[in-house]
């Protein structure tokens, strides 16, 4: 298997330095959740919108994640659109990135999209500060998904919008059978496969939230996030019963509707 680990060190390693040359000197707010056991230092130039997000954001994540034992800080700021000439070619730029304990996302002047980025990374923040490696790529992602779509109906109801969760357009065309979604150690690089697998994993962590339950997912969150963490199938074999006809269960959940028999 292809080694991926350097490759996502790398990128990790160059987002960290980019934000503490970016944003030397600029003047911070603080938030506090979980009776102080999480902090966020929120960047002052991200407006209130940005500090209005940060709260749907980590109140959303603590619903599902537990805090930390220990009292830990994050800090959030926006990052620059990219170049002019980048958007015209289209070329795809992140929403949003997490690097151990700082969080940068794109500026939005719709608050709802503002804080699912912000759940998201504030997901892998929390995860990857609580466990001692990270999670599955689909796991960590699908996770990261489910808590961002929480704040961000949170934040819609605030301003009275109805959110409904659709999929991506087109993403039948790139959906990923479940033995192919849960094999992937970084996320697709084009737009549309990209999309399917992040609707695809979130869709499994679903399926799987609602099967174990909040205590139980996490105990299997806690499983696959362990040094030595066994194939993903093999705990939900083992401790909680899972047989042939639940794995393809969950791998119909995932795939594309099938087409209607033409009469």
């Amino acid at each position: 298997m292809k080694d991926v680990f350097p490759i996502r060190a790398a990128r990790w390693i160059a987002v960290a330095l980019f934000l503490c040359l970016a944003t030397a000197g600029v003047e911070r707010r603080v938030q506090d959740f979980a009776d102080g056991r999480v902090r966020c230092v929120v960047e002052a130039d991200g407006g209130e919108a940005l500090a209005l997000a940060t709260g749907f954001g980590m109140n959303a994540v603590l619903r599902t994640l537990p805090p930390p034992d220990g009292p830990a800080t994050v800090t959030i700021r926006h990052i620059d659109p990219p170049p002019f000439y980048k958007r015209w070619l289209g070329a795809p730029a992140a929403h949003g990135w997490q690097s151990g304990d700082e969080i940068a996302v794109r500026p939005d002047s719709d608050g709802v999209k503002l804080a699912f980025r912000l759940a998201h990374e504030m997901s892998h923040w929390l995860v990857a500060k609580t466990h001692p490696r990270r999670p599955p790529l689909w796991l960590d992602e699908g996770l990261a998904q489910r808590i961002g779509t929480q704040a961000a109906a949170a934040a819609g109801r605030t301003e009275k919008r109805g959110l409904a969760r659709t999929p991506p357009d087109g993403w039948e065309a790139h959906a990923h059978s479940l033995d192919a979604l849960t094999a992937l150690d970084i996320p697709p690089d084009a737009p549309d496969a990209a999309g399917a697998f992040y609707w695809q994993a979130e869709r499994l962590v679903d399926m799987l939230c609602d099967r174990l339950g909040c205590d139980d997912f996490l105990a299997y969150l806690a499983i696959l996030s362990s040094p030595d963490a066994p194939p993903w199938q093999v705990p939900l074999r083992e401790r909680w019963w899972f047989n042939d006809a639940d794995f393809e269960a969950l791998a119909r959940a995932i795939a594309p509707p099938s087409q209607p028999t033409p009469p």
